[in-house]
């Protein structure tokens, strides 16, 4: 569900903004996830109640008026490294997955 909530946000501020060129990288710590968007080698195999959201999100980022890079990162960085010892995508997700695991709590 949040892949498919990231490439939609950045498709309405595509709109919203009249954005109409430029370059977004997508970060993502689930190979599996990449792979089902035909990102990353062989396809993985799809259940049945993923197939919408496959699809959604494939449509989408055809839609996308930027070229755009699906990027695998490892996760869980922030459990062997220091912020500041990490490249910009490295430390974004361990940011991200922080606030997804506080909202969690709440």
């Amino acid at each position: 569900m949040r892949d498919i909530s990231l490439v939609t946000k950045i498709h309405a501020v595509c709109l919203s903004e009249n954005i109409n060129q430029g370059k977004v990288i997508i970060a993502c710590d689930r190979k599996s996830a990449l792979t089902k968007v035909g990102i990353g080698g062989t396809s993985a195999r799809i259940e049945e109640k993923q197939q919408a959201f496959i699809y959604a999100i494939k449509h989408l980022l055809v839609q996308l008026p930027m070229k755009y890079k699906l990027w695998h990162v490892m996760g869980h960085q922030g459990n062997h490294k220091e912020l500041l010892d990490m490249n910009e995508l490295f430390r974004s997700n361990v940011v991200v997955y922080n606030l997804a695991k506080n909202l969690e709590r709440n």
